[in-house]
């Protein structure tokens, strides 16, 4: 993972409204997408939306070399996965985004099978920074293999049933230590 944060600070008198843009072009012209016809899609982990580019357009969750963006700080405003030539002009320019998948007919979050193109990421979030106040904005980007929704956003806040797995857990482990010390006591 590659992380890059910014740090800012609003200098002037008043209140200071500003977005910051995230745009990826990866190219993973290799494996079965050689072709330069990409998968990807959204997924959301910890919170997080995390948008994916993938070496082909298998319309799942499957097994694939993958490349990934999530952003930090502010107010997320929206995202897009969309064709190279569609979404770079935009995020350069400062439009919004529509906060869909190009491609996903279906509505999974992925692109589907066979409708791969040229994927390029793009997210925004907003900022409103008052006078003198400073802020972080901080992006990664995610390099891996395997399934796109095995990702894990560091720092998520665990499912209620993982929080209980992990009470539970700690009990035990306490309990078999404090077994263990009696023992040792007492021979």
């Amino acid at each position: 993972m590659l992380t890059q944060a910014y740090s800012f600070t609003n200098l002037s008198g008043e209140s200071q409204a500003l977005s910051f843009g995230r745009y990826l072009d990866g190219d993973l012209n290799f494996g079965a997408g050689g072709n330069g016809n990409d998968g990807g899609g959204k997924l959301v982990s910890g919170g997080q939306t995390v948008l994916f580019e993938t070496d082909a357009a298998t319309g799942r969750n499957d097994l694939a070399t993958f490349i990934g963006i999530y952003n930090e700080g502010g107010e997320a405003l929206g995202f897009d996965v969309d064709h190279y030539g569609s979404l770079r002009p935009r995020i350069g320019g400062g439009s919004s985004l529509n906060n869909l998948v190009n491609g996903d007919g279906n509505g999974d979050g992925f692109i589907d099978a066979g409708g791969g193109y040229d994927v390029a990421l793009g997210l925004i979030n907003g900022f409103s920074i008052g006078a003198g106040e400073q802020s972080l904005f901080t992006t990664h980007t995610i390099f891996g293999s395997g399934t796109p929704g095995s990702v894990q956003v560091p720092g998520a806040v665990p499912e209620p049933a993982t929080w209980a797995m992990m009470i539970g857990g700690f009990g035990l482990v306490g309990a078999s230590m404090r077994r263990r010390r009696v023992g040792l006591a007492a021979a």
